[in-house]
């Protein structure tokens, strides 16, 4: 039986997850603890020393914190590999709690504003002018106003903003909905792969800001779409 360091939030908790699971069922073992680690996050952004693990999916591996700053990041070509080859088994040893949600039959906007703008407020403006009858939620509330205001006209009351505090509730809507659209976020990526009914359309790096990701994430980033049939790249042109 195995342990894994995992760090950082929702998301990225979830994928570093997958990315044990997959590890520990490529060495034919299973995962016995977990040990978030929780010490020196940047101030100020938002409260991500949290088990969200727990809050998430049914588990009955033991997860422990420690003030470490390891981690089992599943951004590494070799380990996307495996997660896919395993991921059948992983779906399995990681069951959403909330799956009775129904899906609202619009798409999502993701918008993710307060610690990478990876996409301008202008080209989400813009996507929802072509996307009249989304729903908008956001980390920014701020920024989705200003992004909701490009619909004014006949379209605004088709268009819904949903904030939430608790990124947890928000997260299974998400995973609950069919099409979703958005930058690179490992809170999208993780819901993604966990409901591959979920279609997930990331703007590709013409359509984002550069300096944000590095080259490594980037080709990650296209190993999953090569990977998962659910994951594509959408290719968005600024007005």
């Amino acid at each position: 039986m195995l342990t894994y360091n995992i760090r950082g939030g929702l998301g990225t908790q979830l994928l570093n997850l997958m990315a044990a699971y997959g590890d520990a069922f490529d060495k034919d073992n299973d995962i016995e603890k977990i040990v978030l680690n929780f010490f020196n996050y940047p101030k100020g952004l938002r409260e991500i020393n949290i088990d969200f693990i727990s809050k998430i999916i049914n588990t009955e591996i033991k997860i422990d914190t420690t003030d470490g700053t390891n981690k089992f990041p599943i951004f590494n070509q070799e380990r996307i590999r495996t997660v896919h080859k395993f991921i059948d088994k992983i779906r399995k040893k990681m069951p959403v709690k909330n799956t009775d949600q129904q899906p609202s039959g619009r798409p999502i906007i993701h918008v993710r504003q307060i610690d990478r703008p990876l996409v301008s407020v202008q080209t989400y403006k813009n996507i929802v002018c072509h996307f009249p009858r989304s729903m908008v939620i956001g980390d920014d509330v701020e920024a989705v106003s200003r992004i909701l205001s490009a619909g004014e006209g006949a379209s605004l009351d088709t268009i819904t903003s949903q904030y939430n505090n608790d990124s947890v509730e928000e997260w299974f809507m998400v995973y609950n909905s069919s099409v979703v659209i958005g930058g690179f976020s490992s809170y999208i990526l993780s819901a993604a792969l966990l409901n591959p009914n979920l279609s997930y359309h990331m703007l590709d790096r013409k359509s984002c800001q550069e300096g944000m990701i590095t080259d490594n994430d980037w080709k990650c980033l296209d190993l999953f779409t090569e990977l998962f049939d659910n994951i594509e790249w959408m290719e968005y042109e600024n007005d």
